[in-house]
């Protein structure tokens, strides 16, 4: 396994191991740090990694790991919630003699509705930051640059106790070329299935 997948895995695994030591307690009002990851699938296909065992991987600009952190503010006299985090989505296809992958940092702004304490539905913006297509194999290196992405979101999340919540998404953004002209542009919407653990 290469370093960069080795290292994405370890920091999920070690945001994920928080989520499942939550414990139920009583519900917390006001402003609480919160992490998040999951996996996400879809959007425009970038580049096609062939391996020498005849497979392939697919680099798309809506997979494949997201994970990140923040705040979230609730007042539970109000059925309402806000969060804001910022985040790194990556999808990667690795190899023993390198990685392509495509990167982005996306900035997360989510209002929710609470129509019960379990259940919450939530629309929201994000801002893609420094989007890359990248090519490191044998030593040769090689980028492509997208400018920022906005984009909306939209949620439907369960909570399982005032720890932990379930989350589904889509979420709605483009990409476009900065390292040359061209007007096409990269659908990067994908679906996401994220878990959020709020201390």
């Amino acid at each position: 396994m290469s370093k960069t997948l080795k290292t994405l895995f370890a920091t999920l695994a070690l945001t994920l191991s928080g989520a499942a030591m939550a414990a139920p307690t009583g519900q917390h009002s006001g402003l609480r740090f919160v992490m998040t990851g999951g996996l996400t699938g879809g959007g425009d296909k970038l580049s096609t990694v062939r391996y020498t065992n005849g497979s392939s991987k697919s680099i798309r600009t809506g997979a494949l790991v997201q994970f990140g952190a923040g705040v979230v503010w609730r007042d539970h006299e109000l059925p309402a919630s806000i969060k804001l985090t910022a985040n790194m989505h990556m999808d990667i296809a690795p190899g023993s003699n390198g990685d392509v992958y495509f990167r982005r940092f996306p900035i997360e702004l989510i209002g929710y509705y609470h129509p019960t304490d379990r259940w919450m539905v939530g629309v929201g913006a994000r801002w893609a930051v420094k989007p890359k297509l990248v090519y490191d194999i044998d030593g040769y290196s090689n980028r492509v640059r997208f400018d920022n992405a906005y984009g909306l979101l939209f949620e439907v999340g369960y909570n399982f106790n005032d720890h932990l919540a379930l989350i589904g998404r889509y979420a709605h953004e483009d990409y476009e070329y900065r390292d040359f002209n061209s007007n096409d542009s990269i659908d990067g919407s994908h679906l996401g299935l994220m878990l959020d653990y709020r201390f």
